[in-house]
């Protein structure tokens, strides 16, 4: 029962942070139905034009923004409207990446973003940053440290960013890590993070493993966001749905 209640509770996490969310902005966060399709062995999204904008993604597309048409979504794909049925998917040029499409809506051109892949493979570093189409170190400009629990003076929890790293050998480091990062899946995660929590623990709301956690987004030339969550209590990096147990230290590096 225990462990039961904390994959539950390791999933909507990662939900949360990354992968296909429930939804963004909306008025009813419980009822709204998730635009997305698949393509490609993965899941595209529905970005709307509020979250285009506060990641700094937002532009009018036009014609030229198109690349070649890669996908015609099949009818009932997104069975809670109709009007996608048959539409077509093109490359976005201007991330120059398979990270961003834009679906034609009836005129209507609209960005959809990966989620995660559909196969239950190991999602190993090197998958994510070939979807963004990041080959080498030059391709991240920026790396935000950013410390997600902080408390304002109102009392009010808001993440608060720690430092911006572009200094190229940390970036050089970080990608390169990233890079060899291995998914060691979910059942080994569990049994690390949380093999040795006791029922007494747990029913207080046991949270240590989030103690002194960092987020790291990752700002590429294409203008995209890589982003992974790390615990240092436990020495793993997350993100995308994938559990990645980093080296003693790799842990050190980013917690120094």
């Amino acid at each position: 029962m225990k462990k039961s209640r904390i994959i539950l509770w390791s999933l909507f996490l990662a939900l949360i942070f990354n992968g296909c969310s429930i939804n963004k902005n909306t008025k009813d966060k419980c009822t709204e139905p998730i635009t997305v399709f698949e393509y490609n062995n993965a899941y595209y999204e529905y970005f709307n034009i509020d979250y285009l904008k506060e990641n700094g993604l937002y532009k009018n597309i036009t014609t030229d923004d198109l690349g070649n048409e890669i996908f015609v979504l099949p009818s009932g794909v997104i069975s809670h409207d109709k009007g996608y049925d048959n539409c077509k998917v093109y490359e976005y040029t201007p991330v120059n990446s398979n990270a961003l499409v834009v679906v034609d809506k009836n005129g209507e051109y609209q960005v959809f973003g990966f989620c995660n892949f559909i196969d239950d493979k190991p999602t190993d570093g090197i998958r994510i940053l070939e979807v963004y189409n990041v080959t080498d170190s030059n391709d991240i400009i920026t790396i935000e440290e950013i410390s997600p629990y902080e408390k304002n003076f109102l009392g009010t929890t808001t993440p608060k960013i720690l430092n911006v790293h572009t200094d190229r050998k940390f970036i050089e480091r970080f990608y390169t890590e990233y890079k060899n990062m291995i998914d060691v899946g979910n059942e080994t995660y569990q049994n690390d993070a949380f093999s040795n929590v006791t029922e007494e623990q747990w029913q207080s709301g046991y949270d240590e493993y989030l103690k002194n956690q960092k987020d790291f987004h990752l700002t590429l030339k294409n203008g995209l966001k890589i982003k992974l969550s790390f615990y240092p209590e436990i020495r793993y990096m997350r993100g995308y749905v994938a559990n990645y147990k980093i080296s003693d230290e790799f842990s050190d590096f980013l917690e120094n």
